[in-house]
Protein backbone atom coordinates (compact mmCIF):
# COMPACT_ATOMS: atom_id res chain seq x y z
CA UNK A 1 0.00 0.00 0.00
CA UNK A 2 2.41 2.09 0.69
CA UNK A 3 4.04 2.67 -3.01
CA UNK A 4 0.36 3.02 -4.25
CA UNK A 5 -0.06 5.74 -1.71
CA UNK A 6 3.03 7.50 -3.12
CA UNK A 7 1.95 6.87 -6.50
CA UNK A 8 -1.31 8.10 -6.07
CA UNK A 9 -0.03 11.02 -4.09
CA UNK A 10 2.29 11.73 -7.12
CA UNK A 11 -0.68 11.45 -9.40
CA UNK A 12 -2.70 13.70 -7.99
CA UNK A 13 0.30 16.22 -7.09
CA UNK A 14 0.92 16.22 -10.98
CA UNK A 15 -2.96 16.87 -11.94
CA UNK A 16 -3.00 19.68 -9.49
CA UNK A 17 0.32 21.21 -10.71
CA UNK A 18 -1.19 20.77 -14.14
CA UNK A 19 -4.55 21.92 -13.86
CA UNK A 20 -2.46 25.17 -12.02
CA UNK A 21 -0.31 25.73 -15.26
CA UNK A 22 -3.46 25.33 -17.33
CA UNK A 23 -5.28 27.98 -15.54
CA UNK A 24 -2.26 30.17 -15.55
CA UNK A 25 -2.07 29.83 -19.45
CA UNK A 26 -5.28 30.61 -19.61
CA UNK A 27 -5.04 33.45 -17.74
CA UNK A 28 -2.38 34.71 -19.36
CA UNK A 29 -3.40 33.67 -23.17
CA UNK A 30 -6.73 35.73 -22.29
CA UNK A 31 -4.71 38.96 -21.33
CA UNK A 32 -2.55 38.14 -24.40
CA UNK A 33 -5.66 38.49 -26.34
CA UNK A 34 -6.88 41.49 -24.86
CA UNK A 35 -4.26 43.39 -25.33
CA UNK A 36 -3.78 42.58 -28.83
CA UNK A 37 -6.76 43.41 -29.59
CA UNK A 38 -6.90 46.36 -27.77
CA UNK A 39 -3.65 47.43 -29.65
CA UNK A 40 -5.22 46.23 -32.78
CA UNK A 41 -7.91 48.77 -32.18
CA UNK A 42 -5.37 51.64 -31.33
CA UNK A 43 -4.01 51.49 -34.57
CA UNK A 44 -6.94 51.20 -36.40
CA UNK A 45 -7.68 54.29 -34.78
CA UNK A 46 -4.76 55.87 -35.56
CA UNK A 47 -4.93 54.79 -38.96
CA UNK A 48 -8.38 56.47 -39.36
CA UNK A 49 -6.53 59.55 -38.10
CA UNK A 50 -3.25 60.01 -38.71
CA UNK A 51 -1.24 62.36 -37.13
CA UNK A 52 0.38 65.43 -39.51
CA UNK A 53 3.53 66.51 -38.95
CA UNK A 54 4.71 69.25 -40.72
CA UNK A 55 8.57 70.00 -41.64
CA UNK A 56 10.65 72.98 -42.64
CA UNK A 57 13.92 72.95 -44.35
CA UNK A 58 15.74 75.82 -44.67
CA UNK A 59 18.29 76.20 -47.66
CA UNK A 60 20.05 79.57 -47.37
CA UNK A 61 22.57 78.82 -49.91
CA UNK A 62 25.79 80.01 -48.87
CA UNK A 63 28.60 79.89 -51.18
CA UNK A 64 31.05 77.43 -49.82
CA UNK A 65 33.84 79.69 -49.83
CA UNK A 66 32.08 82.20 -47.25
CA UNK A 67 30.83 79.00 -45.13
CA UNK A 68 33.53 79.19 -42.49
CA UNK A 69 34.43 82.90 -42.70
CA UNK A 70 33.35 84.83 -39.69
CA UNK A 71 33.31 87.71 -41.44
CA UNK A 72 29.89 85.99 -43.28
CA UNK A 73 28.46 85.63 -39.61
CA UNK A 74 26.22 88.71 -40.04
CA UNK A 75 24.86 87.80 -43.72
CA UNK A 76 24.58 84.25 -42.76
CA UNK A 77 22.32 85.06 -39.60
CA UNK A 78 20.15 87.47 -41.54
CA UNK A 79 19.21 84.85 -44.11
CA UNK A 80 18.55 82.17 -41.75
CA UNK A 81 16.22 84.56 -39.46
CA UNK A 82 14.59 85.71 -42.80
CA UNK A 83 14.33 82.11 -44.02
CA UNK A 84 12.89 81.14 -40.72
CA UNK A 85 10.72 83.40 -40.63
CA UNK A 86 9.06 83.08 -44.21
CA UNK A 87 9.30 79.35 -42.86
CA UNK A 88 6.73 80.32 -39.65
CA UNK A 89 4.42 82.31 -41.59
CA UNK A 90 3.04 79.55 -43.91
CA UNK A 91 0.01 77.94 -43.29
CA UNK A 92 0.14 75.41 -41.75
CA UNK A 93 3.51 76.87 -39.37
CA UNK A 94 5.65 74.32 -39.12
CA UNK A 95 6.12 71.63 -36.16
CA UNK A 96 9.85 70.91 -36.87
CA UNK A 97 12.06 73.92 -37.81
CA UNK A 98 15.57 72.00 -39.66
CA UNK A 99 18.96 74.02 -40.38
CA UNK A 100 21.94 72.72 -42.52
CA UNK A 101 24.44 71.44 -40.01
CA UNK A 102 26.73 74.22 -40.31
CA UNK A 103 24.22 76.81 -40.74
CA UNK A 104 26.37 79.71 -39.22
CA UNK A 105 30.32 80.06 -39.25
CA UNK A 106 31.16 80.47 -36.06
CA UNK A 107 33.05 78.20 -33.91
CA UNK A 108 31.14 76.91 -30.39
CA UNK A 109 32.44 78.79 -27.48
CA UNK A 110 31.41 77.48 -24.06
CA UNK A 111 32.06 79.56 -21.25
CA UNK A 112 32.42 77.28 -18.55
CA UNK A 113 35.30 75.81 -20.59
CA UNK A 114 38.31 76.91 -18.93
Amino acid sequence: MDRQGDAVGRTRRLAITLAKALVANTIVSAGLILIGEARAKSVATAMENPATLTVALVQPNIPQENKNLFESFDAAALTLAALTQQAFDTQPAPDILVWPESSLPAPYFDASVQ
